[in-house]
């Protein structure tokens, strides 16, 4: 066995070590540490006239020791005095320790204001950022609109589309410390702005618990998602996303409710994702069969399930279809939204009989009537022989809806 025998006189501290032999741009900041915090506190009280003559009085390890602390500042101090420390002693390596620690502090709205302005006179953080792959100016205006972290996020999309590499590895190249709060949020939201095979090769329950903590963190986050995730993924890919597709559309509300339109507000994204989650919906109603098959093709509103009577609405834009689940599920009647709106809406919530009744009287009576808007007040279609021709023929005919 060995052991090791280290002599009483070798046993210096670290602040000691630190003092002598101070890395380039490594210093460890003990917020605990009473010297710390007087030698904080000292500059913080100081007339702000006289810091510059003693600012130049520091070791390089005091000056390490503050440049260190400002983008924490645990204390709750003014910063005023501490910045000009770091402007009196600027150097590279000083520049470093500042962009390394402001990454576990990248929030701090008075610690990025200073560093935006450093970053447009500074030439040493100008030659840390352009040493990390990042462009001053760029830097220096998205810190100043507050908006570094999609800075950041941006960048990483940009080069992952043109490498293999990881992210960790991209994340290193801008300067990124692994270990730190902006690495952290980095990776939790790359699922927003990975490339497809991200998802495709991620396990479904693991990506459904990550869709669970966007949701549960900001609408913007799960927006982010969803934006990158349905671009990325065809729609026969996002099939397979069924339970992922189920908790959306439970969490954010059927199209046409206003906690719907409060989250979408219009985003581009919109029709996709309608359709996706309407496909879901159509399989999880009609099951695997023909009708299945056939309507999942089609682009529709919305689609909803009535449990009072087993029928359901696919709503597109001037005509609702309605359909009957079950063993006995009949025909298929096309109702122009004129008619829908006046003669059947009101049924959707009676029994069976009651609307299917309804349906075969709306259906005789206005057989050979035409809507203000030109089209068929309603009609009435057996699934028999090839029906899926002929469906489809009067969907394109009236310009119902158009295929997905």
């Amino acid at each position: 066995m060995r052991f090791k025998f280290t002599p009483k006189n070798l046993m210096a501290s670290r602040k000691e070590i630190a003092e002598v032999h101070p890395f380039d741009n490594e210093v460890e900041i003990n917020f605990y540490d009473e010297e710390l915090r007087d030698l904080i506190i000292r500059f913080v009280e100081m007339d702000s006239s006289k810091v510059k003559m003693y600012a130049n009085t520091l070791s390089k390890h005091e000056v390490m020791q503050i440049v260190g602390y400002i983008p924490y500042n645990n204390y709750q101090v003014e910063l005023d005095n501490l910045f000009k420390v770091y402007q009196v002693r600027n150097s590279i390596d000083n520049a470093q320790i500042f962009f390394k620690n402001w990454q576990d502090s990248f929030e701090n709205e008075d610690c990025n204001k200073f560093l935006a302005s450093l970053t447009l006179s500074d030439g040493f953080i100008q030659q840390v950022l352009k040493d990390n792959n990042l462009i001053p100016m760029n830097f220096a205006n998205n810190l100043s609109k507050g908006q570094i972290l999609s800075y950041f996020m941006d960048q990483i999309k940009s080069e992952q589309e043109s490498s293999d590499e990881s992210l960790e590895s991209i994340a290193s190249n801008l300067g990124v410390n692994e270990s730190s709060k902006l690495f952290y949020k980095i990776k939790f939201l790359y699922y927003t702005i990975c490339n497809k095979d991200e998802y495709l090769n991620c396990d479904s329950e693991t990506l459904f618990e990550i869709v669970k903590k966007y949701a549960n963190s900001s609408r913007e986050d799960l927006l982010a998602f969803i934006r990158n995730f349905v671009s990325k993924l065809s729609l026969r890919e996002l099939e397979k996303f069924s339970q992922i597709a189920r908790y959306l559309s439970q969490r954010i509300g059927e199209k046409g409710t206003k906690s719907f339109e409060n989250f979408f507000k219009n985003d581009p994204i919109l029709s996709k994702y309608n359709n996706w989650i309407n496909i879901i919906l159509i399989n999880d109603i009609f099951g695997n069969d023909d009708r299945s098959l056939f309507w999942k093709q089609y682009k529709f509103e919305n689609v909803v399930r009535y449990r009072a009577n087993n029928s359901v609405v696919l709503k597109m834009n001037d005509f609702s279809v309605i359909e009957f689940l079950g063993k006995g599920m009949g025909a298929s009647y096309f109702c122009n939204h004129e008619i829908y709106k006046d003669k059947i809406a009101n049924y959707l919530y009676k029994n069976n009989i009651e609307l299917k009744t309804k349906l075969n009287e709306a259906a005789k009576h206005y057989e050979d009537t035409k809507c203000s808007n030109g089209k068929p007040a309603m009609f009435r279609l057996e699934h028999r022989g090839d029906w899926q021709f002929v469906f489809n023929s009067l969907l394109l005919k009236y310009k119902m809806t158009e295929q997905i």
